[in-house]
């Protein structure tokens, strides 16, 4: 082991699909993130709530209220549905904090468990999952795969 131990990370992911953001900064949801949202496949009565953890650059979506602190949470919209696909709109805040236009890609990404226990999925920008990536340093994640805390 060249004397030196790198400590492993034990993050599994459920998912990491990639959708671009197309006009009216609407992002299409991947089947697998459907799922995880809307295992009941029923769009009509439930609002995808954007929560932002700013400490750690995270988006948060979920179809329930995560925080009580509700500073960290952006408004909520709509799915909108249409025969083939389900979607939603990057709300404005989420796209000012993050700095998200029109044609970027965003990483829909589930820790093994977490979206078991709560229907959520975390949203990366490509800068965040290069930062991830490249840093090859564990603590750059936090506590991701314990997060959102409940």
């Amino acid at each position: 082991m060249l004397g030196h131990s790198h400590k492993s990370s034990n993050m599994r992911l459920k998912y990491i699909k990639q959708r671009s953001v197309t006009e009216e900064y609407r992002v299409t949801l991947p089947k697998s993130v459907k799922s995880v949202l809307y295992p009941d496949e029923q769009y009509d009565d439930k609002d995808i709530y954007w929560n932002l953890d700013k400490k750690y650059k995270d988006i948060i979506v979920s179809t329930e209220v995560l925080h009580e602190d509700h500073s960290g949470l952006c408004e909520l919209l709509t799915v909108h549905e249409s025969k083939k696909s389900v979607s939603a709109v990057v709300p404005v805040d989420v796209r000012n904090e993050f700095d998200i236009s029109v044609g970027d890609d965003l990483y829909f990404i589930a820790p093994e468990g977490v979206s078991d226990v709560k229907p959520t999925t975390f949203i990366w920008t490509f800068e965040k999952m290069e930062s991830v990536i490249l840093s090859g340093d564990d603590d750059d994640l936090g506590d991701f795969p314990r997060r959102p805390h409940f």
